[in-house]
């Protein structure tokens, strides 16, 4: 019980964080559009993606269960967009 706790406590901890940011992009940024709310969270939450989005993908190994490797590979395909 006291890793679920900790685990909830660090997520509560990031989810503050990322309420913070929003409040601040928020105020900042008079005419909010979609894009612009998605271009701020990528270069706010994940600049890799900027520069390279595929360099996490191509170098993703395996090193825990199956069910491991693919919420990892899940959690870095999903920002990447279909062109």
């Amino acid at each position: 019980m006291e890793y679920v706790n900790t685990r909830s406590d660090a997520v509560m901890i990031a989810l503050e964080k990322a309420l913070n940011w929003f409040q601040w992009w928020e105020d900042q940024t008079p005419l909010r559009t979609w894009e612009a709310f998605k271009d701020a969270v990528i270069h706010r939450f994940q600049p890799g993606l900027l520069r390279n989005p595929l360099g996490p993908l191509l170098s993703l190994k395996q090193s825990g269960t199956v069910m491991e490797y693919r919420e990892k590979f899940e959690l870095m395909v999903a920002p990447l967009r279909r062109e």
